[in-house]
């Protein structure tokens, strides 16, 4: 389902991207400040910076795994919030913009990861109605459950913000900085991973997808800053008890 406007050629995606990113500035930016960013000039600037930097990562997510990729066009066309692309250019920007103005890096990627899940979710809704993303085909006659791949990613999306609100609520330990971010990596990687396999794009790589990859490489992210974190938490706890 797709229009003309002018000369560019328009779909519900297009449309629906900035209510995605609307979302997206308005959550991170309740969390941000106060608590992170020092003022509200540093607040809305590394948002922009985040949307900017997560643009040019979805337009290069998308360049490399659409088959038009050499249409510069539907390139653009392809860039979507909610893809691979997409979170990591918003974490790279704002992690860049932390570092560059000696904000915590691990408090500002944790900022902005309810916004992500958020926006990702919204914009996924316009993938629903665009028809990409589909599913496998599945099922006897009209009934092809797979099909509407998209919902079963905004249901991964709410399910990895609903697993990190309840870890964090059962274990503060997981409150502390780049714990929030952590949990995004591994959850929703792992669940990204098990939702390729209902995917109908071509593998790149034996059996796998692009996300595949990018899920994995997600996954392993994800366990890596766990290892820092446990060492991290093993160090203080560790001279805390020497201290007393």
């Amino acid at each position: 389902m797709s229009f003309r406007i002018g000369a560019f050629i328009t779909t519900p995606s297009t449309l629906v991207l900035p209510l995605a990113l609307a979302f997206f500035w308005v959550i991170s930016a309740q969390r941000l400040y106060p608590g992170v960013a020092r003022t509200r000039f540093h607040t809305y600037a590394s948002l922009a910076a985040a949307i900017l930097s997560g643009a040019l990562g979805a337009w290069a997510y998308g360049t490399w795994t659409s088959p038009h990729a050499a249409d510069p066009l539907h390139a653009w066309l392809d860039l979507r919030f909610g893809s691979f692309g997409g979170y990591w250019g918003a974490l790279a920007g704002a992690l860049a913009y932390a570092t560059l103005t000696r904000h915590p890096r691990l408090r500002y990627a944790d900022a902005l990861v309810p916004g992500i899940l958020a926006g990702g979710s919204v914009a996924r809704i316009g993938c629903l109605f665009t028809g990409c993303c589909r599913g496998i085909a599945a099922g006897i006659g009209v009934f092809q459950p797979f099909r509407p791949w998209p919902l079963y990613d905004i249901a991964a999306l709410l399910v990895t913000w609903g697993a990190i609100r309840f870890i964090q609520h059962k274990d503060s330990q997981w409150q502390e900085p780049g714990g929030a971010l952590c949990l995004f990596l591994l959850i929703y990687g792992v669940l990204r991973f098990s939702l390729e396999f209902l995917r109908d794009l071509p593998s790149v790589a034996g059996p796998f997808t692009a996300g595949h990859l990018m899920a994995a490489a997600q996954v392993l992210a994800g366990a890596a800053l766990f290892v820092v974190l446990f060492a991290r938490g093993n160090a203080e706890t560790s001279h805390g008890g020497a201290t007393k």
